[in-house]
């Protein structure tokens, strides 16, 4: 993984969305969903390919089996490696755009760029533990049978209760990163630091005083 980008969503809408989605919501999804799903269902083979029993090519059916696992307690007990990407990618990315918008979901970037994992691992070697590679922006969400190695999620949303304690975490380590540079120490410490405080602790604050559920998601 190269980097991440921290996003978030309205948590209210979020909430709804996946504990009690519409009809109408999964039937925008589904629609979305459809443009070349027919394409996707054939990318892989054997135990890697989709179930298409999952991923019906009429609208309603589709909107139905989305409904179902949105309100799921775990989105991936049953899904194969192609049917995590179709998850992923196709459902899940539709909050992103004009669908998203629809729903209220409020989608927004907050570190408006990749950052480099330098400070996240930092962070976490220095007790951060929510920072660690694969859990942060990797483990997913609802996602509790499933390791990352198998599925090679590239995602994770945290509440607003997680963002708290992550929040907290960050504070305890921010002693490491405000300590002063050596003046043996190159200047890729400065970058480490910077990515620290505005790439990271920033825009984590920001979501955990506005209440947002905060969508992490790693660029390869």
């Amino acid at each position: 993984m190269a980097g991440y980008v921290i996003c978030s969503l309205d948590a209210k809408t979020f909430e709804q969305l996946t504990t009690a989605p519409t009809m109408e919501q999964c039937m925008a999804l589904a629609e979305n969903v459809l443009d070349g799903l027919d394409e996707v269902l054939g990318e892989y083979s054997d135990e890697l390919a989709a179930d298409h029993a999952k991923w019906p090519l009429d609208r309603v059916a589709l909107a139905k089996s989305i409904e179902r696992r949105l309100a799921s307690p775990d989105w991936y007990a049953d899904l194969t490696y192609g049917d995590a990407v179709i998850w992923c990618n196709q459902v899940l990315g539709s909050l992103q755009g004009e669908v998203g918008e629809q729903f209220g979901i409020d989608f927004r970037n907050d570190n408006d760029g990749i950052l480099y994992w330098d400070a996240a691992a930092m962070a976490a070697e220095q007790g951060a533990t929510m920072m660690a590679e694969p859990q942060f922006g990797g483990s997913g969400f609802r996602n509790s049978r499933r390791s990352w190695s198998e599925l090679e999620l590239n995602y994770a949303f945290y509440p607003p209760a997680d963002v708290q304690k992550l929040l907290a975490q960050l504070e305890g380590v921010r002693p490491h990163f405000e300590a002063p540079c050596d003046e043996d120490e190159d200047e890729e410490w400065s970058d480490e630091q910077e990515q620290f405080f505005e790439g990271l602790l920033e825009p984590v604050r920001k979501i955990a005083e506005e209440g947002r559920v905060m969508w992490v998601q790693t660029d390869t």
